[in-house]
């Protein structure tokens, strides 16, 4: 992965690519969560902190969202979507339906990990077949899809996607993100309110 690629994201996205967010320790990362994650991910993580394009389509980070800025919180939260949220519920129901949910959700071998999600509640997931994170693709979940074709493989990397789908290339670019001017809306401090 290339600083080319993570440039033209937030060209797309009208994004600032120095941003105010802090350069990330990640070497911290394999011994927290047990694993390294693809290198577009850091790199997009140090360039765009924590936010969302156009509070539509949000990426997993390891900053606290309620916090104003980007406050690091730690690398552990970056698997909370995949143990916790959507994740465990498709794990579930590969348990149920398998033939309908065809992929193991991590700590499995090969399982999926969840990096974005948007409001319709679709997930992005790494599918992580190769022990090297720079061979991990993209795969989608379409929530509201048919059972046949609720399974996306992309073949493309996170910033790669995302470049497809905010530039309109992708297939399911208007299902993934509906707005038609996609914007990178950092998690900003509230707005300052005198005391009363």
């Amino acid at each position: 992965m290339d600083d080319a690629a993570v440039s033209k994201l937030a060209r797309l996205l009208r994004a600032d690519p120095r941003g105010p967010h802090q350069a990330l320790e990640w070497e911290r990362c394999r011994s927290e969560i047990g694993l390294e994650l693809p290198a577009d991910y850091r790199q997009f993580t140090d360039v765009f902190g924590c936010g969302s394009i156009n509070d539509e389509f949000g990426v997993v980070s390891p900053f606290d969202y309620r916090l104003p800025g980007s406050h690091f919180k730690n690398f552990s939260k970056i698997l909370t979507e995949t143990f916790e949220g959507a994740g465990s519920a498709i794990a579930e129901m590969r348990e149920a339906w398998p033939a309908y949910f065809p992929y193991p959700v991590f700590p499995e071998a090969g399982g999926l990990i969840a990096w974005g999600t948007n409001t319709n509640g679709d997930m992005c997931f790494w599918e992580t077949a190769s022990p090297d994170p720079e061979k991990w693709t993209v795969v989608v979940w379409l929530r509201g899809a048919s059972p046949e074709q609720a399974w996306i493989r992309t073949g493309a990397g996170m910033v790669e996607f995302l470049i497809d789908i905010v530039s309109g290339r992708h297939p399911y670019s208007a299902t993934l993100l509906v707005a038609d001017n996609p914007v990178w809306l950092p998690n900003m401090a509230p707005p300052h309110r005198p005391p009363r």
